[in-house]
């Protein structure tokens, strides 16, 4: 991978998380060539499809490699290279892998407590899950919960606030979601189900295919950038907002718990530190580039933009609490997560009615924020971004 933010000074970084000095020490298989250690990782992303998901993976194993010296590194197996599709979980969990980078929601069978650790509808956003996770107790139940299935999980990523997808026809009342067959993974899929939809499981390189062939009436995925790539705006005109099902999507890195516990201190907290900072660089490339995307898909592609009328909306709502709050009973654990979860949550709607909500809504009110007698720059109305423009922006996250 050539992209230039990948490049770091690894003496600043390996300072920066406290490693020290680049230690010797015995390590346990995967058997170490040349002093080097490869560890293999499965991903659920197919090899062809380059969004902030891949690009996010491509980073974390470049930024290892090269703060570690090459004394580590990460090789990738994309989707159906190495582990069946959806089995990337189990395993990394066996060792038949040393770990998988994927959206913890894609994990819910397994148990219902990824939910809380992927994306709950109407839970929170991406800020919110790193203050719950790094502040208020979260990443100490996740690593219990990962624990049983012998699995160390970092946040190593988050989507941010998504799209709630695109359906062959409008959704004007409930009752047009009756009989729905919609693309919906995790507990959202649920709620969709309360509501008389059939959810599905299509892997991203089906969701094309499956609307094409007609397997399913809505897909969702994440927000117009990839979106736009996959090609889902040729196949479906109605794109709804807002995405209530994933306000803020983590993507993990969970590590096979034999192969973590055989690495060096040094190397462990370079890994951690790296899942943090990718946790905010996958978060600002969706940001920065579901702009120009979004821009695209309505001036460029007239894609059907529509707001989940709000009584659908409020309905959607009251159902996924009972869904959420329902898929924890009778496991002392996730009930555990579940009031740790909530009570955060509470804490951070508290907070975000005085600062971030209320300032989105302030920021949106009509005034001129900059008068033309002081622009030194004119201004230039926005336009679609030319195919070099869209590939360069693309290549800097």
């Amino acid at each position: 991978m050539t992209d230039k933010s990948t490049k770091i000074d690894r003496r600043k970084f390996v300072t920066a998380v406290g490693a020290g000095a680049a230690t010797s020490v015995a390590l346990a298989q995967p058997a170490i060539a040349s002093g080097k250690r490869v560890l293999s990782v499965a991903t659920p992303w197919p090899r062809a499809v380059k969004n902030g998901n891949s690009i996010s993976l491509k980073r974390i194993a470049k930024t290892i490699e090269l703060a570690t010296d090459g004394e580590l590194a990460f090789e990738i197996h994309w989707l159906g290279e190495r582990v069946k599709p959806r089995q990337e979980f189990d395993a990394a969990s066996k060792g038949e892998i040393d770990g998988y980078f994927a959206p913890e929601v894609y994990w819910d069978k397994k148990s219902a407590g990824y939910n809380f650790f992927g994306s709950l509808p109407f839970g929170m956003t991406a800020m919110e899950n790193e203050a719950w996770l790094y502040q208020m107790g979260g990443q100490e139940l996740w690593d219990s919960l990962s624990g049983k299935f012998n699995i160390k999980p970092f946040a190593a990523g988050n989507t941010g606030a998504q799209m709630a997808g695109w359906f062959k026809k409008p959704i004007d009342t409930l009752s047009d979601l009756k009989g729905v067959r919609i693309r919906m993974p995790g507990i959202a899929g649920k709620v969709y189900k309360e509501l008389g939809a059939k959810p599905l499981f299509l892997p991203a390189n089906k969701l094309v295919s499956g609307m094409k062939e007609n397997k399913a009436d809505a897909v969702e995925f994440v927000g117009p950038w990839p979106d736009m790539k996959l090609g889902l705006h040729k196949i479906a005109k109605h794109y709804y907002w807002p995405g209530f099902q994933s306000p803020g999507a983590v993507v993990a890195l969970g590590i096979n718990r034999q192969v973590w516990d055989s690495l060096s201190p040094a190397h462990q907290e370079i890994i951690k530190a790296t899942c943090m900072s990718e946790y905010r660089d996958m978060l600002s490339g969706y940001a920065s580039n579901n702009g120009w995307a979004m821009n695209e898909l309505r001036h460029k592609h007239k894609v059907d933009l529509r707001q989940i009328p709000t009584d659908v909306l409020n309905e959607l709502g009251v159902v996924s609490g009972d869904v959420v709050a329902d898929s924890v009973r009778g496991d002392k654990l996730l009930a555990k997560v579940y009031n740790s979860y909530v009570d955060s949550r509470i804490q951070l709607i508290h907070w975000a009615k005085y600062s971030d909500e209320a300032f989105l809504v302030a920021r949106r009110l009509p005034f001129p924020y900059s008068p033309k007698h002081l622009r030194t720059v004119p201004r230039k109305p926005l336009a679609v971004p030319t195919p070099k423009k869209t590939r360069a922006t693309v290549s800097r996250i």
